[in-house]
């Protein structure tokens, strides 16, 4: 396989055959073999990068064969997700989108998917989409992410949300559908398990709430992350607190104004239209605050406080408190000097007297 290589890049005589050699060493049954395979290709992308759209081609005529195995279309997509775009390449960028979303759909059409192809694929799709440029025609595409989200991982339905961010945003507006599936898979019990996944819910929320116009739905998004801190780790509390903060910046005074108000329940609320309801049906109207709700905008965040901010400004570590307490006193919270603020001992002191 080396000599394949070296022939490749030095020698372009019968470059097809060779390349072809190459790219059938992704279905090689050893794995060693198969992801040194990988990597050779994309090191003949780094010496010539002109041959992006040779490469992809053969490695489309791979994926597709009718008897190419599961195995063989992993490495594949591994080796497609490598591969480096320039803004000008927005052909090919349309080309592996489109690649991607057949074999995307046609992994989620078996009965049992496999999660690791499933999260290569999507990881694909994010990484290439931003290359591409106009709309993609992707709207039954997309009613196929929102129906699939909820019946898989927390990993995998993160990717999925982050591509539904980049899709709408793109079309100019993000519909309630996609909030009412961020805020649902909020409460899944394997979210915030791994450190990864937290950077990634905690930046698409950042990027989700400050394009949000309704104030009441911020302010739900504001409590389900609260309340997710209040059962998390240190940096994960800090890294919560720094995006409320951020967002709060990005509104105007009265947005601010209005998402602190005290709460008021009235006793004459009017019943509430369900959506996607039959016209003249309506619901009981709301004058509570739900926490299992599952639309954001009909879970009553306007009849409770944000109390969640008063208990972590009582916290025990330093910074989760000057944090805490800077957003209720509607101050920006100042990320600069953090490192050497943990580290001293100043912030600690009261507790040294428990260990005489």
């Amino acid at each position: 396989m080396g000599v394949v290589f070296d022939l490749l890049v030095e020698k372009p005589e019968r470059e097809d055959k060779l390349l072809e050699m190459l790219v059938n060493k992704l279905g090689d049954p050893e794995k060693k073999v198969a992801s040194k395979a990988c990597g050779f290709l994309v090191r003949v992308l780094q010496q010539h990068p002109n041959m992006k759209l040779i490469v992809v081609e053969e490695v489309e005529r791979l994926l597709y064969r009718t008897n190419v195995s599961p195995k063989a279309q992993y490495y594949a997509v591994c080796f497609l997700v490598q591969i480096k775009l320039a803004d000008t390449e927005n052909a090919l960028a349309v080309r592996l989108v489109k690649i991607y979303f057949s074999l995307f759909k046609a992994a989620t059409a078996k009965k049992i998917s496999n999660p690791k192809m499933v999260s290569a694929i999507l990881t694909g799709v994010n990484r290439t989409y931003p290359f591409t440029k106009g709309p993609q025609n992707l709207l039954d595409h997309i009613d196929h992410l929102f129906r699939y989200i909820h019946t898989v991982t927390a990993q995998v339905g993160i990717q999925i949300l982050m591509l539904l961010y980049q899709v709408m945003e793109r079309e100019g507006a993000i519909t309630d559908r996609f909030y009412m599936a961020l805020y649902r898979k909020m409460m899944d019990s394997d979210l915030l398990q791994h450190s990864g996944r937290s950077s990634s819910l905690l930046n698409l929320l950042y990027k989700s709430m400050k394009r949000d116009p309704e104030t009441m739905r911020v302010k739900a998004f504001i409590k389900r992350i609260l309340q997710l801190a209040m059962t998390q780790s240190t940096p994960f509390i800090c890294g919560a607190l720094i995006v409320i903060s951020e967002v709060l910046k990005s509104k105007p005074n009265s947005f601010r104004a209005k998402l602190f108000q005290a709460p008021s329940v009235s006793s004459t609320a009017a019943p509430v239209k369900e959506e996607h309801s039959k016209e003249g049906t309506s619901r009981l109207p709301i004058t509570d605050y739900s926490a299992a709700a599952r639309n954001p905008l009909f879970c009553g965040a306007e009849f409770a406080p944000i109390w969640e901010l008063r208990v972590l400004s009582q916290h025990y570590h330093p910074s989760v408190c000057r944090f805490a307490d800077n957003i209720l006193r509607v101050r920006r919270v100042e990320t600069v000097g953090i490192d050497s603020c943990l580290h001293m001992v100043s912030p600690f002191s009261r507790f040294l007297a428990l260990s005489d």
